[in-house]
């Protein structure tokens, strides 16, 4: 029997950190049963850096990949380049075909993809999240300029249609999906939910990297007595840097040996100018990693600290680096209004989640501080195994590939 065939559609690239880390490791855990091919949206000097090694990865998974450039110039009209280069790969190969599922990840994955529906083919909308609100709660698009606030309605309408067309749908979270059958009328059926996972056997317990740490910690000159709080990822739009510093500069006040051990790709202009405001530049270590690396460094942090606008997109988001963290053993501290993640870290207790960003909120972290760093890493472990694993996510997809 021959298998089912798959088209996965993504905006971002596989070259990009979410295409290592939540594309490619779903997909190869997918392959043996269906045959997959990927098309994505790649930023050329991440492509330069990446291709050979997604290649290799994507050989061994007998999956098959073809991609467009990523063009940001010129503005406005970009993102309709982009789309137009990704429909032509995605029609080109869908003649010749005729996939069984067209896998859209994104909204304007899902409008490249649903040109392409047939009675022959199921369409899935993976829609990562409320792509328009998210554009707005990160300050990427104003309202009030009358051109974005233009897009931002086309987009949301959009999405409402994907939500009524598609053959089936994935969620992020139980939140946005309970929000969508409340408001839009769509069978709680249609929708799975499957959380950001990761790959448990890239993002080890810390306890199995303590030689690397080691090693780390003098290379990074962090002593064996400071207390490390980590942060991992970009900067920009939607994560709140003022606030996690302002955080980190209350917990210095009763923890004097703590360091903020940031690492990011993200340009650090804004993060320069504000450690100096703040005059914590000598407690803070700013650093970069490939994908590869990024869990030695994970490694060296006590606590993981980060927070997010919520926004009315909040309800549908569910960070990556939460199952990350809790996968490698470390507890984390972060605010309410993003998706299921109150529920996950307060209700398994394995963090602090914080409903104000406030001296006074900061100050009851401070006071938790030794609580958090006594939680037992093989019970977060536990927690994250049993909900956000990469193993979890791919047995939920392979369901709805089944049932389609």
């Amino acid at each position: 029997m021959s298998k089912k065939t798959v088209l996965f559609i993504s905006y971002d690239g596989l070259s990009d950190p979410l295409g290592q880390s939540q594309i490619i490791p779903y997909l190869a855990g997918l392959a043996d049963e269906f045959e997959i091919s990927i098309v994505s949206c790649e930023k050329p000097d991440r492509l330069k850096k990446e291709k050979e090694s997604i290649e290799a990865k994507l050989k061994t998974a007998g999956i098959s990949w073809r991609y467009t450039m990523y063009r940001k110039k010129p503005t406005f009209f970009s993102t309709r380049l982009n789309l137009m280069g990704l429909k032509a790969k995605a029609r080109v190969w869908n003649r010749h075909k005729m996939f069984n599922i067209i896998h859209c990840r994104s909204i304007l994955a899902y409008m490249v993809g649903s040109k392409m529906k047939s009675p022959n083919n199921k369409v899935i909308f993976d829609f990562r999240g409320f792509w328009a609100e998210e554009r707005v709660d990160g300050g990427l698009w104003e309202k009030t300029n009358i051109i974005y606030y233009q897009i931002y309605h086309y987009f949301r309408k959009a999405q409402e249609k994907a939500y009524k067309k598609a053959d089936a749908i994935v969620s992020l979270t139980k939140s946005a999906k309970a929000e969508i059958v409340k408001s839009h009328d769509i069978p709680k059926e249609k929708i799975t939910v499957v959380p950001c996972s990761a790959d448990q056997s890239h993002f080890l317990p810390r306890a199995e990297l303590v030689r690397s740490t080691i090693e780390l910690r003098m290379d990074l000159n962090i002593e064996p007595s400071d207390m490390v709080i980590g942060y991992v990822g970009s900067l920009g739009t939607r994560y709140m840097l003022n606030e996690m510093l302002d955080c980190f500069k209350v917990i210095l006040q009763s923890h004097p040996q703590s360091i903020f051990l940031i690492v990011t790709v993200s340009p650090l202009d804004e993060l320069k100018q504000l450690l100096h405001e703040k005059d914590i530049e000598s407690k803070v270590i700013v650093t970069t990693s490939t994908y590869k690396s990024v869990p030695r460094y994970m490694s060296l942090m006590d606590i993981a600290l980060y927070f997010i606008k919520s926004g009315n997109s909040g309800v549908a988001v569910s960070p990556t680096k939460q199952a990350e963290f809790l996968s490698m053993g470390i507890p984390i501290i972060t605010n309410s209004g993003i998706g299921d993640s109150k529920e996950i870290i307060e209700g398994n207790k394995v963090g602090m989640v914080i409903d104000e960003f406030s001296d006074s909120a900061y100050a009851n972290i401070a006071s938790n501080i030794e609580r958090l760093r006594s939680i037992p890493s093989e019970e977060i472990v536990k927690i994250a195994r049993n909900k956000l694993s990469l193993k979890s996510g791919v047995k939920s997809y392979r369901s709805l590939y089944q049932s389609l």
